[in-house]
């Protein structure tokens, strides 16, 4: 795991084909894949080597996102405040990686983010 973790990786959940959650290096090696296979129209590699590669991608068992193992590892969302803003998160739940909305409510990302500061803080 990643000693210092430097981005939520949320970006790569709220990426198409991504509803079952995927591993923050999966979403990494696809978009290096798929942004230099083609440019203003031209394409520089294949489609066919283009998906051969996506295929090897598949085959590969990547880590998931480090802050989210972290966060597993430590408990979970129920044991673990999380302050960093992101609106979905995986979750491990039976051995699964699933995703899980954070705002389950009306409130908004910095009302959400003070709850869990404040359950924190009452060692909660």
């Amino acid at each position: 795991m990643c000693p210092c973790v430097k981005n939520t990786g949320e970006a790569g959940l709220t990426d198409e084909g991504s509803e079952s959650g995927c591993s923050a290096a999966d979403h990494i090696l696809r978009s290096l894949i798929l942004r230099n296979s083609t440019s203003k129209g031209f394409h520089f590699i294949a489609q066919d080597k283009v998906k051969e590669l996506c295929k090897k991608v598949d085959d590969l068992e990547l880590p998931m996102n480090p802050l989210d193992e972290l966060v597993d590892r430590l408990g979970g969302p129920k044991r673990v405040a999380e302050m960093t803003g992101r609106s979905t998160r995986q979750v491990c739940e039976h051995g699964d990686w699933v995703l899980e909305k954070r705002l389950k409510t009306k409130d908004s990302e910095d009302a959400l983010n003070i709850q869990e500061r404040k359950k924190f803080m009452a060692g909660n």
